[in-house]
This record gives C-alpha cells, structure tokens and sequence, in this order.
C-alpha cells in the first residue's frame, strides 16, 4: 500500500477531494489554499488542523515558504479525480484569481511564484475553457533565452495536449516543446517538431522561427534549395508580423548560406540589409556580428581592405559593448586574413590577444581552436618549434574537453608537420585523424586524411 493510499484509508471521508484540490497547483502557499480548501472542506475540520496534518504525511513536499503535493500523489490523485468536472474548474478559477489579486512583491510567500509566469496563467486558463488566451501565453513562454517558466510551460503544454484539453498539434504549445527541446540538448527529437511547425500555413512568430532554425539544419547539410525556401517565407512572415529583428537575423543567416554557396552579390546585398536594418533597431551587437560575417566573405574574396575596416569596426563596437567572447572571435577572424597576406607579425599579436582573452574568460576551446591557427601560421613560416608547441597545446586541451571533431583536424595539421622528420609519428596522428573522421561519418575528412595517408606511404 503506498502514502496516499494509507493516508486515505486513515483519514477523514472528504480529504480525497481535498488533496485533488490541492493537487491540481503545481505548488501552494497556506494564504492560497485556503480557499481551495474552503471550496470542498472536509466536514467538521479547520484548514489549519488540516494543514497541519497533511505536513506529517510524505504526500507534503515543502519548497520553502511554498509547498506541494509529492508528483506521484499527484498523478494518482488526479487519474481517480475525486473532484467533479465543475468542482475541478472552480478549483483552477480560484487559482486564477489568486494570480489576478495577489502581490508580486510577495510571489514565493504568499502566492506561489508559478502564478504570476505565462507557464501557470496558461494551464489555469485552458483548464477553465480559455483556450485562445492560454495559447497566447504559451507562445509568450517560448521568448527569450531558456529559463524555468518555458520549462514549466513545455510540461503543462504536454500534459494537457495528452488530455485533450489543448487541441493536439496547437503551434503554440509545439514549438514551445521544441524550443525546451532544442535549448536543452534534444536537438535531435526537437527538430521534427521544428519541421512541423515550419509546414504551417498560418504567419504567426513561431511558424518563422521554425522556418529560420530548419533552414539553418538545411544549409549544415547542404540542402540549400530547401533553405533557401525557408529562409525567404521566415522573412516573409517576419515582414507580416512586424518581427523586424527576426527580419533583420533571418537576413543574415541568408546571406551567409550564399556566401556558403560562393553567390557573393547576393550574400553582400544580404548582409548590408541585415546592418542597416540592426542600425535602425539600435541593436550594436547584432551589427557588429554581422559586420563580422561580412568581413569573413570579403576576406574570402581578398577583398582585404574592406575586410579588415570591417573587422576593426566590429572589434570596437565589441569592446564598447563590453563582450571580450565577441572580441577574441574577431580578433582571430583578423588574424587569419592577415596570415592568408602573410603580414606574419600583425597575424600573431591578433592570434595572442585572442588566445590571452579566451584564457582570462575561461573559454579553453576558444584557446585550442586559436592555438591550432597560430600553429598553422608557423608551420608555413616554418617555424617548426614554435608550430609544434602550438599544435601540442591544441590537441591537450582538445582532449581534456573531449573535443573529438577538432581533435581529428589538429591530428593532420601535426602531422603534416611531422612528416618530413618522424613520418612514423605522423602517420599514427594520420590515422588518428581518420578514425575520428570516421567516428562522426565526415567524407570530405575522411578523403582529405586517406589522401594524405597515401602521399605519406609513397613518398617513404
């Protein structure tokens, strides 16, 4: 027999409904259980004497000031459901009220906190028949960066998805499930989600937000008409719904698959879009990000000039911004295009200060990736020592992270150097290379090393 059974079977007729009443918040304050309490009391008995029961019992889960009824209790109270259809929604209506009435500046003492968020004003709404105002704040849960309330709201979305409450397939609480998905490490069950949602035909936030994410899968797997398609109609929508900030982002997402693709007028037209867009919205950061990419194409290009304005305008507005990550990535953007002019000197102090920033921000494979760099600039200097210290500090912190995709790229970089004094040394980094490459099903890795394996084994 468990808890809540025994506890049942000891206590007074009445604390069924009760404990479904209370079971139906995610958590409580005594202030905001009274009245739940009061709408189905157990005859003869005080909330207080109730209450103070109900903390002996291990149903109760204290939360500081607020508290719960323990998550299995929960389930099994709200599968039997003691309390009627309409009993359960007056349940939710004064919880409602509860948010409506009660003071912010006391969430967590004497309302629980849950009922001031988007994730608990949903679930109590669709619970009481509102359904269209509970998909608005379920949408409004999925802004922003990942935090509890989309969390919160992702598990409310589910469960009420399950019981028919929420209509199944609703945008509003599917891409809100993705995005929890997708931001903690499910990318790969988020993204059928994503896809979904992207085959809407409505113009709605998450529809071009769907399209903005699956484009950029499409482009990482080379699939650039699809992308391509999803791009525009995320612009499209975005235009629709007056998003002109996921305009502006989608913009520079574009242009970067063309510059992928080598359409570099297309890709310029683009980004300066995204720029001038950013500067009107007084988004400095998104500027100097895009300023950034479009630097790294004109790099490409040897269009230097112009690159390098751009690279120290998105380094000063960085700075101004106080972002020494954004920084130290610029700064070995630069340096690569001043190694590709073999202006050596300006390279290295660029290829330093990034290496000297990721070391102060903690940021370790910041400083592998930028050692590997550094490395390749002195191996084609032939600086062999330094190049060879450079590669070896790369690989260590490669493999204290468990950085098994750069690993496979600094194993042949070291080998190439060691091939013309220890070609046995390189040929086991050779084929360290390879089996990684293969590890993660990288063709082009896997013809590059097999390549160099064969030039190796020929020239001794």
């Amino acid at each position: 027999m468990n808890q809540l059974s025994y506890l049942l079977q000891h206590a007074p007729p009445g604390t069924d409904k009760v404990l479904h009443a209370f079971a139906l918040a995610e958590c409580l304050t005594d202030h905001v259980a009274r009245p739940l309490y009061e709408t189905v009391p157990v005859p003869g008995l005080a909330f207080g004497d109730f209450v103070s029961a109900l903390r002996y019992s291990d149903i109760y889960e204290p939360r500081n000031s607020e508290w719960n009824i323990a998550e299995s209790a929960r389930q099994e109270l709200n599968a039997k459901s003691a309390l009627s259809a309409d009993e359960t929604k007056k349940v939710h209506a004064l919880l409602l009220k509860a948010a409506a009435v009660g003071d912010k500046t006391k969430a967590g003492w004497e309302t629980p906190h849950y009922l001031f968020t988007d994730a608990g004003l949903a679930y109590h709404k669709a619970a009481v028949g509102e359904i269209e105002p509970a998909l608005q704040h379920y949408s409004n849960c999925s802004r922003g960066n990942y935090r509890g309330n989309q969390w919160l709201g992702a598990k409310f979305a589910e469960k009420q998805e399950q019981e028919g409450i929420i209509p199944p397939g609703s945008i509003e609480t599917l891409f809100l499930r993705a995005m929890v998905l997708f931001k903690t490490g499910g990318r790969r069950k988020a993204m059928p989600m994503l896809r979904t949602v992207a085959s809407s035909e409505k113009r709605q936030r998450e529809v071009a937000i769907a399209l903005h994410i699956t484009a950029n899968e499409d482009t990482h797997r080379h699939r650039y008409k699809e992308a391509e398609a999803a791009y525009l109609r995320s612009i499209e929508i975005g235009k629709v719904i007056n998003h002109h900030h996921h305009v502006a982002q989608t913009e520079h997402s574009l242009a970067n698959m063309y510059a992928r693709q080598h359409r570099y007028e297309q890709a310029e037209l683009r980004y300066l879009r995204s720029i001038e867009m950013l500067g009107a919205l007084r988004d400095p950061f998104g500027v100097a990000q895009t300023e950034h990419s479009l630097a790294n194409m004109y790099a490409r290009q040897r269009r230097y000039e112009q690159a390098e304005l751009l690279y120290l305008r998105s380094i000063e507005m960085l700075g101004a911004l106080r972002d020494p990550f954004g920084v130290a990535q610029t700064e070995h953007s630069l340096a690569n295009m001043y190694a590709r002019q073999k202006r050596y000197k300006e390279a290295e102090a660029a290829y330093i200060r990034s290496i000297k920033m990721d070391d102060e921000l903690g940021n370790r494979f910041g400083v592998a990736q930028t050692e590997h760099s550094l490395a390749n600039m002195y191996a084609r200097q032939q600086r062999y020592d330094e190049a060879k210290a450079a590669y070896l500090r790369s690989i260590e912190i490669g493999r204290n992270l468990g950085k098994d995709r750069h690993l496979a790229q600094v194993y042949r970089s070291y080998a190439l150097l060691l091939q013309d004094v220890d070609p046995d040394e390189a040929l086991w980094f050779l084929e360290e290379s390879l089996r990684l490459n293969k590890k993660f099903r990288n063709r082009r890795g896997i013809q590059i090393v097999q390549k160099s394996i064969g030039k190796l084994k020929r020239k001794n």
